[in-house]
């Protein structure tokens, strides 16, 4: 599969970018960026419109970051900024954001608020998608987004809303809500392997599936958090794609000290989310020479003070940026430093548990702290501070919105913001000779997941675990480092794994899942690799399973960035009976296997020996007290007679029961299976459902 391990927001790349400036596309407004830029303020003429002409806007206001106007008879002309940063136009009443665009506009220009144009504002707006900066590459974004199969959903419910006059932010309109999810799905998810295996029928209109993985994701051997590569006594490491800088130390072994500094890159990178082809961005490489013998501790961070100043001046130049406005760098750099108290006070500092938070609670902390200081310094004047900041509210109006879409839209949030960069690297290497290699060994051992039993092509429901013990050259005992992974490798069977390189935990534990082959051995060997060098430095372990038969497997996984989300699976057998939570055996002989109530998955519904009819399949959002009318993504893989069948995936909302589809199993000898729609869907109350425990 292909991989990017992204990483953006600390030193040198985009950090908080929250909705960045982007240019527009011809539907948005300008086309080409114009060179007419003196970023003083600047009258902009523009239109409504909308195929409804009974639609009334009276009492309406089209606001920009420094300026709101009347529409009248369709028309205004509002104040913005001429610079070369995005602006974003909002047809508003109140709270209500009826229409949008995003353009790069210059001195006296022009621009349309239509339902396009508003579309295309309302994907660009997540924080995942806005650090997307100059008129090449937000055309880029913009035409990948017009390319996806789920674009022309979005587009139409955003068409509806506005002709209903709706405000587009509404968390009520699920299906806007589920059309967006399904969007950012095909944005962030990468699934080549459906394209590489051969599946029998599937259901009509079926979206290509939804993998556990994001395209975001990049990690191998030699990759993550830093590129690194040894010619002899030569040390080369580069940031990878969107990770941040790091600063350090090199101790030599006979006490001399060395800075060091591993620098991310200049751009935003954050198209490399979304890109189909498999490609690895570095920043500029940083050259070690090892002069001497002996050995050399690495230690590297993110956390320190000058990856910290760093750190937060993006923030501050970026959401300055995503407001359309500029300041002097120094200027910049006094905000910053009091935004960086602000955030340490609320916890949310750069070297906080990052990983903990929601990754939209954390973007909002920071674009309210340097939204404040802007309001309340004499940056831009008092009148126009003001006019900042209210027009920065309706822009946290909007994140709450998108802060209900989880599934890969949170995953790309978490890596574009950084939350699960590491804080610190460390690594020990010895020169001889010009030669170089690790300093360290370890041992492993298996603590969980072994001599599991399973079903063909499915995956295991416990994890791999085991737990890395590691040692220095003078055979005392060291913690683990992100540099040392444990390596997990199908020997046998050929089976998948979900992650094949894997960090410790602070307490030496790495775990992965692993998904059976087809037939034959099961067996995956575990060691410990020293990423630097690429050699084990341990001896392996292995892991065995066997087979369990079964005659249909029904499987649900939902997404596993969405949080402690709850989705059950529900299947109809011929006879008319229901198998979920509540009643999970049937007697018909179908069987589930768990509830799994915190997610991903998978749970299973199983027959040994399935009678011939029809079976229904439907997924259910179980409502877990907090009522947010969050959504998030789900895949549902039917295996029936050794045939694998194309997944079916698709977004559901919140207490939603969605209906996948049927399968009828034939009475002949081969039994033979047909998946069509559930074109009479059973569906029942949910209100009805009993409670968990």
């Amino acid at each position: 599969m292909k991989k990017f391990y992204s990483f953006l927001v600390a030193v040198s790349c985009v950090a908080i970018s929250l909705f960045v400036a982007c240019s527009s596309d011809d539907e948005g407004g300008s086309g080409n960026p114009p060179a007419d830029y003196d970023n003083q303020p600047t009258v902009i003429s523009g239109q409504i419109k909308v195929d409804e002409s009974s639609i009334d806007y009276e009492g309406c206001k089209v606001t920009t970051v420094t300026d709101e106007a009347d529409v009248v008879n369709g028309r205004f002309e509002v104040e913005s900024y001429n610079n070369d940063k995005a602006k974003t136009f909002m047809l508003c009443n109140g709270d209500e954001v009826y229409m949008m665009n995003r353009s790069v506009v210059a001195k006296d220009g022009n621009i349309e608020l239509n339902a396009e144009s508003t579309t295309i504002a309302f994907i660009t707006l997540h924080p995942a998608l806005a650090p997307v900066s100059g008129n090449d590459d937000y055309n880029t974004l913009v035409q990948t987004i017009k390319n996806c199969s789920s674009y022309q959903v979005v587009y139409e419910e955003i068409e509806k809303a506005i002709k209903e006059k709706k405000n587009i932010y509404d968390t009520s309109n699920e299906p806007l809500m589920l059309a967006y999810s399904n969007l950012m799905e095909e944005l962030f998810s990468d699934t080549p392997e459906l394209d590489d295996e051969d599946f029998d029928d599937s259901l009509e209109d079926i979206i290509d599936g939804s993998d556990d993985e994001t395209r975001a994701v990049y990690e191998n051997s030699k990759v993550y958090p830093l590129y690194a590569d040894i010619d002899r006594n030569v040390l080369t490491l580069k940031t990878v794609g969107l990770v941040p800088s790091y600063y350090g130390t090199i101790t030599r072994g006979d006490g001399h000290v060395e800075n060091i500094s591993v620098e991310s890159r200049d751009d935003y990178g954050v198209l490399d989310l979304i890109k189909k082809e498999n490609r690895t961005n570095y920043g500029p490489a940083f050259k070690y020479t090892f002069s001497i013998n002996g050995d050399y501790n690495f230690f590297l961070s993110r956390t320190n003070m000058a990856a910290q100043a760093d750190f937060y001046l993006k923030i501050v130049n970026n959401i300055l940026a995503a407001l359309g406005l500029e300041l002097e760098n120094d200027v910049a750099q006094e905000i910053s430093s009091m935004v960086v108290q602000e955030l340490v006070e609320l916890g949310a500092g750069i070297d906080a548990e990052l990983s903990t938070f929601e990754p939209m609670a954390w973007v909002e902390i920071a674009f309210k702290a340097v939204v404040e200081k802007v309001k309340n310094g004499s940056f831009f004047g008092k009148n126009v501070s003001e006019k900042i900041s209210n027009f920065a509210g309706r822009l946290l109006k909007g994140m709450d919105y998108y802060g209900k879409i989880k599934g890969s839209a949170n995953a790309a949030m978490r890596l574009t913001y950084m939350l699960t960069s590491p804080k610190e690297i460390s690594f020990c290497l010895c020169s001889y000779e010009k030669e170089v290699s690790t300093c360290t060994t370890a041992d492993l051992k298996i603590i969980d997941g072994n001599d599991q039993t399973g079903y063909s092509e499915q995956k295991l429901l416990l994890p791999l675990k085991v737990q890395v013990l590691t040692y220095g050259d003078d055979g005392n005992g060291v913690s683990p480092t992100s540099y040392h992974r444990v390596k997990f490798e199908v020997v046998s069977g050929d089976g998948k794994l979900d992650d094949e390189y894997v960090s410790a935990d602070h307490n030496g534990l790495a775990s992965t899942y692993w998904t059976l082959g087809k037939s034959g051995e099961q067996k995956v060997k575990a060691t410990v690799v020293d990423i630097i060098t690429d050699k084990e430095i341990s001896e392996p372990v292995y892991f065995d399973a066997t087979f369990d038969s079964a005659d249909i497997t029904i499987r649900l996984d939902w997404n596993k960035h969405s949080g402690n989300t709850d989705i059950d699976l529900h299947v109809v057998d011929p006879y008319g009976e229901r198998i979920a939570f509540y009643h999970m055996r049937s007697a018909s002989g179908g069987y589930l296997d768990r509830d799994d109530v915190v997610g991903p998955g998978p749970e299973h519904i199983r027959w040994s020996n399935a009678p011939a009819g029809t079976y229904k399949i439907y997924v259910h959002y179980y409502p877990n007290g907090a009522e947010d009318r969050s959504v998030t993504s789900y895949k549902v893989s039917v295996t029936a007679n050794g045939t694998k069948y194309r997944p079916v995936t698709g977004s559901i909302a919140y207490d939603q029961m969605v209906s996948v589809g049927q399968f009828t199993i034939g009475t002949s000898e081969t039994r033979s299976i047909n998946i069509v729609p559930d074109n009479d869907p059973d569906l029942i109350d949910t209100s009805l459902l009993p409670a968990k425990k």
